[in-house]
């Protein structure tokens, strides 16, 4: 088992400090929860489902940025106003409808009337405008995407308005992504939002309410009988916090838990595919990892384009697949996340492993091999991705390439990378919500644009492209982005990530399995889960 990349941000925020806790009873077995099986497939109420926890949540604040574990405790507790669906579709959830007045410099959402907090009062547009203006003004998680925002207005209880500076039609795609969740004002108006006890008690409007949390064991939700939507079909959802992804799989195996946080991998990937007893599905995730490179460092000999095409030509990426990440992903082909396919500039594509063409670019600028055949040697940084590297290694070495890996802890790696004290290092994370957010990562001014990288052209087609609504004129915009990377390569891309999912068959309702739930909700939101 290999412990799955955060659906976080690449997991790169995190707050130094674990959950409060309170002492809670031990969780029940997994054969105490199971309630009586539906023989026509129609939910079933009650039971209490156990999921494996990576770790322990720091905050239960949605917006702030976090660890991975806070992350899959908090899609059970609050609501967004659009949410993204495992298929990448944008789905209602507190707003009704919405839409953009003709130019796109005003998005407007109707709220569902009737939605209660935890606690019982009514969650109205003003909550909405309060979460807004703090995420904004406290630079919580979704911020970079709130760049163009000039001002939220509520004229009525339940419509909210949002006026922009430019033209943008991604701002719906954006709010739907992590960062955008609905924040109780009543809670936490005129308090500091990163330390109000909330944080450790939180109260939302999902479908589960916080119920306790034990430092180490379990974080423990029960149904909010109130939910505006469908769901929860379950008594109690547990999360059992597990580090060791080896030893979840144990446990899972052993039935002491029902769902597992990490991917399925390694010498078990293909073993429960046509076992009738299991649910299985592979996920493609619009996540990738790859090497980026500091372009302010004026010392930086990646600097010169031509050592990162042979960068790019000494990557072996069906290696990297097999045996990195023990298949659970796909060879990278494209400049692009494949995920959004209708935007993939398939005239560009990355180039198969070619050592000798590696070799003539080292040449070519200036390079010569040394008596071991290393032309020159760099060092990546990184907190993460160590299989990878290894066959990255291996790949660059056969090219003359010596690659040396500084593993450090991720508080001192986020500080040497984001104070621009690198050559090289490797990244990772979400690309979507949707198409636009690679100016995250090449876009000037970019918040995960750690190198520094700039490009004129692509900022205006980035501007050109959440100007657009027509879907082929986007994708021509984002199509052309691709070329100019291709060209300059920004960075150099190892692989796509992905998820094999497993669960026993008597387990519903889980998005990345069950085909009804993932039109409906996120990734690891089990609103709909239920048990036989």
């Amino acid at each position: 088992m290999k412990r799955t990349i955060s659906i976080l941000l690449a997991c790169l925020m995190i707050l130094g400090m674990l959950a409060a806790c309170s002492p809670v009873e031990t969780s029940p077995s997994v054969s105490e929860t199971f309630t009586e099986a539906s023989d026509d497939g129609t939910p079933k109420q009650g039971g209490t489902l156990i999921v494996g926890l990576p770790g322990d949540p720091s905050s239960y604040n949605p917006n702030l940025a976090r660890d991975e574990a806070s992350g899959i405790v908090v899609e059970q507790i609050f609501n967004s106003l659009v949410l993204m669906d495992s298929e990448q579709h944008i789905v209602a959830d507190l707003a009704e409808s919405w839409e953009y007045n003709e130019d796109a410099t005003e998005l407007t959402f109707h709220l569902r009337e009737g939605v209660k907090w935890h606690d019982g009062e009514p969650c109205t547009s003003a909550d909405v405008k309060w979460t807004f203006d703090t995420v904004v003004s406290k630079s919580g998680t979704l911020s970079a995407n709130l760049s163009n925002l000039t001002e939220i207005t509520a004229p009525d209880d339940y419509t909210v308005v949002f006026k922009l500076s430019t033209s943008d039609f991604t701002l719906v795609s954006s709010l739907a992504w992590y960062g955008g969740f609905i924040m109780p004002k009543h809670i936490y108006e005129g308090t500091d939002w990163t330390t109000n006890p909330a944080n450790q008690s939180p109260i939302g409007t999902g479908p589960f309410k916080f119920v306790s949390a034990q430092t180490g064991v379990q974080v423990e939700l029960e149904a909010n009988t109130d939910y505006f939507s469908e769901g929860p079909y379950l008594d109690r959802l547990v999360f059992q916090v597990v580090p060791d992804a080896e030893t979840e799989y144990q446990m899972w195996q052993n039935g002491e838990i029902d769902v597992m946080y990490n991917a399925l991998s390694g010498a078990d990937f293909n073993k429960y595919d046509n076992d009738p007893d299991y649910s299985v599905r592979f996920n493609l995730l619009a996540n990738r990892v790859y090497f980026t490179f500091n372009f302010a460092k004026e010392d930086n000999p990646l600097q010169d384009v031509r050592l990162r095409e042979a960068f790019n030509y000494a990557l072996n990426r069906e290696q990297i697949l097999t045996t990195g990440l023990k298949g659970n992903g796909a060879v990278a082909e494209y400049y692009t996340t494949p995920v959004f396919d209708w935007a993939l500039n398939k005239d560009v594509t990355l180039p198969e492993q070619n050592i000798a063409k590696a070799k003539e670019l080292l040449e070519d600028a200036g390079y010569t091999a040394d008596t071991d055949g290393i032309y020159l040697s760099v060092t990546v940084d990184t907190f993460e991705f160590y299989d990878t590297l290894v066959v990255a290694q291996a790949n660059l070495k056969e090219a003359g390439i010596d690659l040396q890996i500084n593993t450090m802890e991720q508080v001192a790696w986020m500080e040497k990378v984001f104070g621009g004290n690198f050559d090289l290092t490797i990244l990772a994370g979400d690309q979507g919500p949707d198409i636009s957010s690679i100016g995250n990562r090449v876009g000037t001014g970019g918040s995960m644009n750690v190198g520094l990288y700039s490009n004129e052209r692509i900022d205006e087609l980035l501007a050109l492209g959440a100007a657009t609504s027509d879907q082929d004129g986007r994708a021509g915009c984002y199509q052309e982005i691709q070329s100019i990377m291709a060209e300059e390569l920004p960075m150099i891309i190892c692989n796509e990530y992905g998820m094999k999912v497993v669960v026993r068959s008597d387990v519903h309702g889980i998005p990345l399995v069950d085909d009804a739930a993932r039109s409906k909700v996120r990734n690891f939101c089990f609103g709909l889960a239920w048990l036989e």
